[in-house]
């Protein structure tokens, strides 16, 4: 057995999803293992157990020490079901929420009945970020067609036909604080609802 270069010290970066089990074990298999054979796959493979990490990077620091570099998935949103809290990352997948999150900054889905269709619109919405960050609520009435709330409290009524059209009279549209609800349903006509 070769004494040198043994890792005596594992290090991590800060990560909000991986369990601390899977910590544990990755420690079992590298405490006292050599660095210079050291069998990365079977590290990697442990940690991509957890649905949440995207990649995990191995740094050698000789001459015991190694650091562990995990990227994960970040929540996007999240929906309620029967009294149970769903999050989805940007990976579209879901889990139950297990850790205490702070879910005011994340967008609430309503009616999601399939994360594709969800993962169509949100990607459209993404090449206009300041109006994504301004999303409270999505929710899916069906086919191509969604209701969006702002956290302005602005209800937006989506139609069937093209998004970034809709999002440009949005840009006109919204400039009007007073306005609750904008329903853009039919194509070249925008109906706009003034609330107290």
């Amino acid at each position: 057995m070769n004494l040198f270069f043994q890792i005596k010290s594992v290090e991590y970066n800060k990560t909000l999803f991986l369990e601390e089990s899977l910590k544990s074990q990755a420690m079992d298999l590298l405490i006292d293992k050599n660095l210079l054979f050291l069998k990365k796959k079977n590290i990697k493979d442990l940690f991509f157990q957890n649905q949440w990490v995207k990649s995990v990077v191995l740094k050698k620091k000789f001459p015991n020490e190694l650091y562990i570099n995990i990227t994960e998935y970040y929540p996007i949103g999240y929906y309620k079901e029967k009294g149970k809290i769903y999050l989805i990352d940007n990976n579209y997948q879901n889990s139950v929420l297990l850790k205490d999150i702070d879910l005011r900054n994340l967008i609430e889905f309503e009616n999601i009945k399939n994360t594709k269709e969800l993962k169509i619109f949100i990607k459209k919405l993404n090449n206009h970020k300041s109006f994504l960050s301004k999303i409270k609520k999505i929710k899916y009435i069906y086919n191509d067609r969604w209701n969006v709330v702002l956290k302005s409290q602005k209800l937006i009524k989506f139609g069937q036909y093209n998004l970034l059209e809709q999002i440009n009279y949005l840009k006109f549209i919204l400039k009007d604080k007073e306005i609750k609800l904008i329903d853009l349903r039919n194509k070249g006509q925008a109906v706009v609802s003034y609330g107290k």
